[in-house]
């Protein structure tokens, strides 16, 4: 693991450092956020790599395999969003989100119906809030384009 662990922490040091250098083309009101993750990530990699060097056989203890299950859960899951990320722009975020959300709670269990509604739709509306009207960041409304 040792190895795996400097192998990705590498990687990530690399695309941090591709974006935060892409960042200079960006308009000046849009170089914020880029260049903070990416400085944080080049962060967190180097702290990967130390804390690999100081604790070099602490993931070989722990290691656990993936279940069958479990990998069906995964699957399920990442078919779910890529599937989303397809509709999003036909559907829209709003609508797509409470769905997304409702069913990603009803199939891993949450079975109280009103519940999972509410948090669906409150989730779907806090987050509009903060990308469309804090950040100012414009999300895809597909069929209610023309309402909203």
């Amino acid at each position: 693991m040792v190895k795996t662990n400097r192998i990705l922490a590498s990687v990530f040091i690399l695309f941090a450092t591709f974006t935060f250098l892409w960042s200079f083309r960006f308009p000046e009101g849009s170089i914020f956020w880029p260049r903070l993750f990416s400085i944080v990530l080049i962060l967190l990699a180097i702290g990967l790599i130390i804390d690999t060097f100081k604790n070099p056989n602490r993931e070989d203890a722990s290691e656990a395999s993936i279940t069958g299950y479990e990998f069906k859960i995964l699957a399920l899951i990442t078919g779910t969003i890529i599937i989303y990320m397809f509709l999003l722009n036909i559907v829209g975020f709003s609508i797509l989100t409470i769905f997304l959300i409702g069913g990603l709670l009803w199939y891993l269990g949450y079975r109280y119906l009103k519940k999972v509604m509410l948090i669906s739709i409150i989730s779907s509306v806090v987050i509009t809030i903060i990308f469309q009207f804090l950040l100012n960041v414009p999300l895809p409304q597909g069929v209610f384009q023309n309402f909203l």
